[in-house]
């Protein structure tokens, strides 16, 4: 696509020219991406903003841009699987330690988690990359998915206790 005069400025639009321009260079950039920083914006000065727009701007590619395309790119889609594995992941451990809880608030704090890891799955496949670009966004998400974890491991800690140790 060097040279391209139409840039795409839609998400679909951009999702088929990053899938072709991954086809084109190869299977196994298809499935394994140009390399992780390839789009990324350096901290040293020599990659900057612009520098990265040129090099979407020759993949065709000037709006659109969300974790799909920036996982597949990057990783390929591999990676773009491995990543939405971990929330699918996600959802199934929560789902189960919410349908376990007995305590009213966590079991809604674990039902709001499986919520908000199926949210992240839709903003990710569909909308932007904020759980990529933005380092606060995902560290509360994993800062609030510890929280939930860690009250599971309890729970399950304290179902497994015999009777006489919880009398004590």
């Amino acid at each position: 696509y060097s040279g391209v005069r139409h840039l795409s400025y839609g998400r679909v639009e951009t999702t088929r020219r990053i899938h072709d321009h991954l086809l084109r260079r190869g299977t196994s950039t298809w499935f394994f991406g140009m390399g992780p920083g390839t789009y990324t914006k350096s901290s040293f000065g020599q990659r900057d903003t612009n520098f990265i727009s040129a090099q979407l701007s020759d993949v065709g590619v000037s709006y659109g841009i969300m974790s799909l395309n920036f996982l597949a790119l990057q990783v390929g889609y591999v990676g773009v699987l491995t990543w939405m594995g971990f929330f699918v992941y996600s959802i199934v451990v929560l789902r189960r330690l919410a349908l376990r809880e007995t305590d009213p608030y966590w079991k809604a704090y674990l039902s709001g988690m499986v919520s908000l890891s199926f949210v992240a799955i839709l903003i990710s496949l569909t909308y932007n990359n904020v759980f990529m670009e933005s380092d606060l966004v995902a560290m509360i998400y994993m800062m609030l998915l510890a929280f939930a974890l860690r009250r599971g491991r309890r729970s399950e800690a304290r179902r497994r206790e015999p009777p006489a140790a919880m009398a004590r």
